[in-house]
């Protein structure tokens, strides 16, 4: 993996170069990774928790459930609770 570049990691932004060419304002097509690897062993790759978060990459035991309500956040354009608006 090469962090916030992986393919799999970007895939988030280009999901939404097919959202734009269905041209379709009733489909929205989003990408989230829900990660089982604790935060701490991958944090090297960007920093902070913020800028995986920010990718679209969410972390299942970061506050212990958290993830759920910020996947959900994100995917309807809102900002994760506790950060700074986008």
């Amino acid at each position: 993996m090469r962090g916030v570049n992986d393919p799999k990691i970007a895939f988030h932004a280009a999901i939404k170069d097919v959202e734009r060419q269905i041209a379709d304002p009733t489909i929205t097509l989003d990408s989230c990774i829900v990660s089982t690897t604790p935060y701490q062993q991958v944090a090297w790759w960007t920093g902070d928790e913020r800028t995986f978060e920010d990718h679209h990459v969410f972390f299942r035991d970061a506050e212990r459930g958290r993830h759920l309500p910020a996947i959900f956040r994100t995917v309807l354009g809102l900002p994760i609770a506790g950060s700074a608006e986008p």
